[in-house]
């Protein structure tokens, strides 16, 4: 008997939107701080579904170069027990859920059929290629940022609409953009799940983490003290829109 794999433990501000979806929501936006763990998050939540609903799957940044640096080449650092680890996309995508991987197209290929590719919303060529392969859900990752990712919402709801499929904004705010007119629009619309977490709000309380928060008031004081800017400091850790 195959000893089941522990691939990520959930801190309690990432298992909400998990709830929201049992409840029917097939619409999220989570406005997070910086490094609250966005990308893996919600990579963890599209292997459960992967694996639940034979599908395409898109993890959708505001460029290519962005998603192959900032997911698919990324190495994380997490303390669990008292114990550093890395993190690599393959951890993520264990092996033996994995039949295939394409480096190149920055893919994957799980057992049940179900492929996740990281794409770009570089320009309108690189959004109009996903309208052919009926995705069943997509992340638009740092969705308030680049000026081609409201055109990729635009082009991937109405197939979702139809499948019966689900899309995802996690982002941190880029001034009163289209990102602060979606949120605005998701904290009143109830098709939608709507979660803002600043600095003060997330915990490192994951089953075997201190408990600590993810981005402590002593990390701030020393931001400021080595000048960053106030307004980027509301921005990227405040949630400020006007930051």
């Amino acid at each position: 008997m195959t000893t089941p794999r522990e691939i990520m433990r959930l801190r309690s501000y990432q298992k909400e939107p998990r709830v929201a979806y049992d409840r029917g929501i097939r619409r999220f936006l989570t406005l997070w701080h910086r490094r609250a763990g966005k990308d893996r998050s919600w990579c963890s939540f599209t292997l459960e579904k992967m694996l639940q609903r034979q599908g395409v799957y898109f993890h959708i940044f505001p460029s290519l170069n962005q998603g192959r640096r900032d997911l698919w080449d990324n190495v994380l650092k997490e303390n669990i027990d008292g114990q550093e680890r890395s993190i690599t996309i393959n951890d993520m995508f264990p092996p033996e859920l994995v039949v295939g991987s394409d480096e190149g197209e920055m893919q994957k290929k799980l057992i049940n059929g179900s492929i996740w590719q990281v794409m770009g919303a570089d320009n309108d060529e690189a959004i109009a290629r996903m309208r052919g392969p009926n995705p069943v859900a997509a992340i638009l990752s740092e969705f308030s940022h680049g000026s081609k990712m409201e055109k990729a919402y635009d082009t991937l709801s109405p197939i979702f609409a139809e499948n019966g499929g689900w899309i995802a904004l996690p982002y941190t705010p880029n001034g009163p953009n289209h990102g602060k007119r979606f949120y605005d629009m998701a904290t009143i619309n109830h098709h939608w799940y709507c979660d803002k977490q600043t600095v003060d709000n997330t915990r490192r309380d994951a089953r075997g983490e201190s408990g600590g928060y993810v981005i402590t008031p002593e990390m701030i004081d020393q931001f400021r003290k080595e000048g960053q800017r106030e307004e980027f400091i509301q921005q990227e850790y405040y949630c400020s829109f006007t930051g």
